[in-house]
């Protein structure tokens, strides 16, 4: 099986960290499904399942109203087939406490056509988050 041209999503990536998400709305599927797999109790308002890309623009709202990203590099890229797993070493600060957080999250997306059919986020330890709220 071979693997797409995924230059494109590295871009979207490399995007996001200087506050460039509107790209993003341009390579999500028509019928997207957006997985937010987060378990700390301060993700609970941008943790779930969105549909459709007015539901991914709010999960992006969300997570902005309470952090600000300053650090999104990808650590690594894997593509298998349409199946592409992303490595994230991320930094965001808490807009109310200014603390910041250091984790490292992972990415499953299926692409169909250019686009992202399915995405799934999770983190391994979520403890930097909820010390990064009190």
């Amino acid at each position: 099986m071979s693997s797409p041209d995924i230059a494109w999503l590295r871009t979207l990536y490399d995007g996001y960290v200087k506050g460039e998400i509107e790209p993003i709305f341009d390579r999500l599927a028509g019928d997207v499904e957006w997985i937010s797999a987060l378990d700390a109790p301060t993700a609970k308002p941008f943790a779930g399942t969105f549909h459709g890309a007015e539901e991914v623009r709010r999960f992006f709202h969300t997570i902005a109203q309470d952090w600000l990203i300053t650090r999104y590099e990808v650590q690594q890229m894997i593509a298998n087939g349409d199946l592409v797993v992303v490595s994230i070493a991320a930094s965001a600060r808490n807009r109310r406490t200014g603390k910041t957080a250091e984790l490292t999250t992972q990415h499953a997306m299926i692409l169909r056509d250019g686009n992202i059919q399915r995405f799934v986020e999770w983190c391994n330890d979520s403890a930097p988050l909820e010390a990064a709220c009190r």
